[in-house]
């Protein structure tokens, strides 16, 4: 049995990728993405903080130390791009994840 990325099932899961644990900002408006990523991350050892808003995620950003940020491209009030313009220009360094399920809002090149 396999989990995924053909990885055998009997590999020790902690340590599998030595020097990866990272801390986590999420976003996203939908709490059920939120709590299955959360759960996804944290069982591979990330610490992970997760806000519902750009605005809160901002906020959340400048009082924190972030490795990483994950947030949804398309939210009310502050939108993922903008909350990555935002800590890109507090942070260049720190990697922004925008991501989105309204696959019809990305246009497709033929």
């Amino acid at each position: 049995m396999t989990l995924g990325l053909g990885i055998p099932s009997d590999v020790p899961r902690e340590g599998m990728f030595p020097g990866t644990h990272l801390h986590i900002l999420a976003v996203d408006d939908e709490p059920t993405v939120l709590e299955v990523l959360a759960t996804c991350l944290r069982a591979e050892g990330h610490s992970i903080e997760i806000c519902n808003s750009g605005s809160d995620a901002l906020s959340r950003f400048v009082a924190g130390a972030w490795d990483l940020v994950i947030t949804d491209r398309s939210m009310p009030g502050m939108d993922g791009f903008q909350l990555a313009r935002a800590i890109k220009q507090m942070a260049p360094s720190t990697p922004v994840v925008l991501m989105t399920g309204m696959t019809a809002a990305i246009p497709m090149n033929e």
